[in-house]
């Protein structure tokens, strides 16, 4: 008897997903907003390093605009 009540623990065991689970659901989506964050906190200092290495050429340009709204 007890090997017929094993399989059917093990089957429900196994259909359990994820997203059933709270904290589990909760962890992922934690460990996903990190991942994301450090992304986009990557892509914005290559975005500064380039506004800093062009900051002359883009204060030329920031002039002509201004001159030309004067």
């Amino acid at each position: 008897m007890g090997e017929l009540k094993q399989p059917q623990i093990n089957k429900y065991i196994s259909c359990k997903s994820i997203l059933s689970d709270n904290k589990a659901q909760t962890t992922t989506e934690y460990i996903l907003f990190i991942i994301i964050l450090f992304i986009a906190s990557y892509g914005m200092i290559k975005l500064f390093i380039l506004l800093w290495k062009c900051k002359f050429i883009l204060l030329g340009y920031g002039r002509e605009v201004i001159n030309v709204f004067i």
